[in-house]
């Protein structure tokens, strides 16, 4: 059964869909079948994974407003054999004024992609750089979140926003949780009686040569403890150069120092979430 993540930051260059890629091309190396759901209409995951968004008709901004299609019509291959993407679209950019926040959406897109659980053993989710419609329903629809972190006191700016938005979604789970006790009983409670929490904090653009790096560190370590990953994401030109091309940095340059932390960051991603429940 699938491990559900979502990739969240509400400020944008923290390099979130940068580390959703690679870590799905390294989950893929790891003989995981991985699924990335593209949620940002900026599509960035979409083309970093060899996808020409202009070529394709179905996309997540469809999965997400067709309760009724099957999820898999939008499934699409790419380079790897184990990879696959739902691509985005730049209808994203609207949705706030189709789909407004409701927790009975959000449940809907939840079953949407818990069918999908079975036939993978990770789904990757890249959420737009904001916390808006599509991050309340994909965090709901989430087991945990992964935050990039940037290292800059820019890069911070996002962590209460996202505290906030987790707090929000799951007093909603508990409010929709206790009407539905009272009116019909557990038995037919169709959403998780468990909270969404952040699962990891990751460190990118590391360059232990700055006074910047290490008082931002001593700041994360300091709020989130081992929620931080050990594993740091150093600065690197030749990351934007494989996502240009549509690869993962460990295909496009394997002896770089990218391929090298990315490799190291799946590493841990699967010890740690081998250890927790879903």
């Amino acid at each position: 059964m699938a491990r559900i993540i979502s990739f969240v930051n509400q400020k944008g260059g923290t390099g979130k869909t940068t580390i959703c890629i690679n870590l799905a091309v390294g989950l893929a190396h790891k003989e995981k079948n991985v699924l990335v759901i593209d949620l940002d209409f900026q599509s960035n995951a979409t083309t970093g994974l060899g996808i020409d968004r202009e070529s394709i008709n179905k996309n997540s901004f469809s999965l997400i407003l067709n309760e009724t299609q099957n999820p898999e019509n939008f499934i699409f291959d790419t380079y790897l054999q184990n990879l696959k993407v739902i691509p985005a679209s730049f209808d994203l950019e609207i949705i706030d004024t189709v789909h407004k926040v409701n927790i009975e959406k959000s449940i809907n897109l939840k079953r949407s992609i818990d069918t999908l659980r079975d036939k993978f053993d990770f789904i990757l989710i890249d959420n737009p750089p904001s916390i808006s419609t599509i991050t309340y329903s994909t965090i709901f629809a989430t087991d945990y979140i992964y935050v990039p972190v940037e290292m800059s006191y820019f890069g911070l700016e996002g962590l209460d926003q996202i505290d906030e938005a987790l707090s929000a979604i799951n007093y909603l789970i508990t409010e929709q949780r206790n009407i539905i006790e009272r009116e019909v009983g557990t038995g037919e409670i169709l959403f998780p009686l468990k909270t969404t929490e952040i699962g990891g904090v990751i460190i990118n653009r590391w360059d232990s040569r700055t006074r910047i790096s290490k008082e931002i560190f001593e700041i994360l370590k300091n709020r989130y403890g081992d929620l931080l990953f050990e594993t740091k994401i150093r600065q690197n030109t030749t990351i934007k150069e494989a996502i240009a091309e549509g690869k993962g940095i460990i295909d496009y340059a394997p002896s770089s120092r990218g391929a090298e932390d990315f490799l190291k960051l799946t590493e841990e991603v699967l010890t740690r979430e081998s250890k927790r429940e879903i």
